[in-house]
């Protein structure tokens, strides 16, 4: 729990305290949850409508993935294109991505302002092929 209560807190009022347990406890509580959701829902109607429709795991998948004109059959949406996860992911190979998640993970760990902003630019430099998908490094906050 973040921020932690003391050890001696008396069990009856840490109960109160509405917090993040164990994962491990979690799953178990989401696992016997009977209000879980056990299919996968689409949106069949205009957002906020709250009508759903059961669609195979398989579909779901292909439709995250691949995009398109999800929602054709509700109207004002007919003609809207939803962008699909492989349309955004940007570094396709595998080599490069490590490389750039290794500078990153340096630009993180550089705790001299300066440094950490001269790694930013080396990162943009050096990566310059491969950031028309990516989030603006000039974007982050350096601290």
């Amino acid at each position: 729990m973040y921020p932690h209560i003391a050890f001696a807190s008396k069990i009856r009022e840490a109960a109160q305290i509405d917090g993040a347990i164990c994962p491990r406890h979690a799953g178990v509580q989401i696992y016997a949850d009977p209000y879980r959701i056990r299919k996968v829902l689409k949106r069949t109607g205009k957002r906020g409508e709250n009508k759903w429709v059961s669609i195979p795991f398989s579909q779901a998948i292909e439709e995250i993935a691949g995009g398109g004109k999800l929602f054709a059959s509700i109207p004002g949406e007919e003609d809207r294109v939803v962008e699909g996860m492989n349309d955004l992911w940007a570094v396709r190979d595998p080599k490069v991505a490590k490389e750039m998640e290794a500078f990153v993970d340096k630009i993180y760990g550089e705790k001299d302002k300066a440094k950490k902003g001269a790694l930013v630019q080396e990162f943009q430099v050096k990566f310059k092929d491969h950031l028309g998908g990516m989030i603006d490094p000039k974007l982050f906050k350096i601290s």
